[in-house]
């Protein structure tokens, strides 16, 4: 086997992992957009939950004020 030869399988083994390379770093770059997008719609999600049980609480709140006939903090 002479030089022309093994510099051919060199280049080309090595073209192979970088073409390999190029689509797995594309692959993980797809993936992480992916899993963004999908965590940005859980946070707002949850985001909107937490507002929801806030007003709950508040509302909870103002009843048992009522019922209990103490007066609510200026705050609420």
């Amino acid at each position: 086997m002479d030089w022309g030869q093994v510099l051919t399988i060199i280049f080309g083994i090595a073209g192979f992992m970088s073409i390999f390379m190029f689509l797995i770093n594309k692959r993980i770059d797809d993936l992480r957009d992916d899993m963004n997008k999908r965590f940005e719609k859980l946070e707002k999600e949850v985001d909107r939950r937490f507002s929801s049980l806030e007003e709950d609480i508040r509302e909870i709140r103002h009843l048992l004020y009522k019922v209990l006939g103490v007066e609510s903090k200026k705050g609420d």
